[in-house]
């Protein structure tokens, strides 16, 4: 049977890294990004039928479920594998002052956790109609920012990202709890350095691909959260 697997938010490091891990093991590949993942034009041609690339403004959770069912529709096949990956964060102060607008919170919220919520409300259904043999997983790029031993407290520069991510870790544990079982598996990845600090600008592709491949592949569901050092592994 035809594996595939939906990566959304493609960008040239973490997405490009993790769809190239996924066609060497052999799945069909779909990557969404805003801007129709522009930076896999080599690999679109390299891969051709196997890479397909969509656009989609994953701001609105309704066109991420359009797109969800457009990839279905073109694959003639239902998705085993989601990695999230997109995020955003309006706050841009050091010191927080109530700047940042109700619509910007809003579209923060629906990139960082709204949309993701309804695409794992898709999986499940999806995961639903799959052989038994088949991994089933959904994995979402996390920061360390719903970590209270990284961050004892809230940097007000990150505030926007923050709320959204501690929403999405909050989807993923109770997913995890319920479906777990039947062999749905969702994690809460994030990078950190050598002294356990979290990786943000320095993260790997590389350190993501191998993780998200081996969680994916894994199967029974783990801790829901896992942190990870590129080159070494789960911490």
């Amino acid at each position: 049977m035809t594996k595939l697997a939906a990566i959304f938010g493609a960008g040239q490091r973490v997405g490009k890294s993790v769809a190239l891990q996924f066609l060497r093991e052999g799945y069909q590949v779909a990557v969404v990004s805003r801007s129709g993942a522009k930076s896999l034009d080599e690999e679109a041609e390299k891969f051709k039928g196997s890479l397909r690339r969509y656009s989609a403004d994953l701001g609105w959770a309704e066109d991420a479920v359009r797109v969800w069912n457009e990839i279905k529709k073109d694959f003639s096949t239902p998705i085993s594998v989601v990695f999230y990956n997109a995020a955003a964060n309006s706050s841009t102060d050091k010191f927080f002052d109530f700047q940042v607008s109700v619509d910007d919170l809003r579209r923060d919220q629906e990139i960082n956790a709204l949309s993701l919520f309804a695409l794992a409300r898709e999986a499940v259904r999806d995961f639903k109609g799959l052989p038994a043999s088949v991994p089933k997983a959904f994995i979402y790029t996390g920061n360390g920012l719903d970590d209270p031993k990284a961050f004892p407290k809230t940097p007000p520069g990150l505030l926007t990202g923050a709320v959204g991510k501690h929403a999405a870790a909050h989807f993923i544990d109770a997913a995890s709890q319920t479906f777990g079982a039947e062999g749905y598996k969702f994690y809460y990845i994030d990078e950190r350095l050598a002294d356990g600090a979290p990786a943000y600008g320095k993260i790997t592709g590389p350190g993501h691909a191998d993780m998200v491949w081996k969680l994916s592949q894994e199967p029974t569901q783990g801790d829901w959260r896992v942190s990870f050092i590129n080159g070494k592994g789960k911490i």
